[in-house]
């Protein structure tokens, strides 16, 4: 029957290891503060849409389409 070869450290148990390298996995790591670069992203992109929206409405309000400067076109060609 075959033997169970020898480790290059030596007679050490897996036993004693795998109580050393659970307790050296923990480390404590604090959260940072502030905001992250995800929620930059996500609140940049809204106020571009938002202005943007905004400008395509303006634009729209010249013809007399404009959701909230339709009635800006009448009255500038008034004047």
């Amino acid at each position: 029957m075959a033997r169970p070869r020898k480790s290059a450290a030596g007679e050490r148990s897996t036993r004693s290891t795998s109580r050393k390298s659970k307790a050296a996995a923990v480390e404590i790591v604090e959260e940072e503060s502030g905001m992250s670069m995800p929620e930059a992203v996500i609140i940049v992109t809204t106020l571009v849409l938002l202005a943007a929206f905004v400008m395509l409405d303006k634009a729209r309000g010249s013809y007399g389409e404009g959701m909230f400067f339709k009635d800006s076109a009448a009255t500038s060609s008034n004047n």
